[in-house]
C-alpha cells in the first residue's frame, strides 16, 4: 500500500532549512507559483508552502491554496525524482486555481526538476 501521509517528516519546519534552500538551491518560475528546490542525498522529499498575505489578502483563500498544494503533494510525492527539499510560493492569481490545475502544474514540475539536475 502506498504511503499517502503528510506528517512532520515531510515538511520543512525550520527557518534555517528555508535559508539554505534559497541560497544553495535552484528556482523555477511558473505562472502561478515560484518553486525553489535543493537536491540532497538520502531521506525523503520534503515540502514547504507559502502563500503571502500581500498576494492573497483573504485568509480563507490563502488556506485553501495551501490545503490544495498539500493534497497534491501528498497524492503525487512519489512522482518526484530523488530526495529533495521543495518550497512552493504562490503568486497572484493562484486563488482561482482548481485541484486539477494545481496537479497539472505539479506533475509538469517533475520534468523541470530533471532538467535542473
Amino acid at each position: 500500500m502506498v504511503d499517502e501521509s503528510f506528517g512532520k517528516e515531510r515538511r520543512l519546519l525550520k527557518s534555517q532549512e528555508y535559508k539554505e534552500l534559497f541560497n544553495k538551491g535552484w528556482r523555477i518560475d511558473k505562472r502561478f507559483f515560484v518553486i525553489y528546490g535543493l537536491n540532497r542525498g538520502g531521506g525523503i522529499t520534503r515540502v514547504g508552502i507559502s502563500v503571502p498575505s500581500r498576494v492573497v489578502r483573504a485568509a480563507v483563500k490563502r488556506n485553501r491554496i495551501k490545503r490544495l498544494l498539500r493534497e497534491v503533494f501528498r497524492k503525487n510525492k512519489e512522482m518526484l525524482a530523488g530526495p529533495s527539499d521543495i518550497v512552493i510560493i504562490a503568486k497572484r492569481g493562484a486563488e482561482g486555481l482548481s485541484y486539477k490545475n494545481i496537479e497539472e502544474i505539479f506533475l509538469k514540475l517533475k520534468i523541470d526538476i530533471n532538467y535542473k539536475e
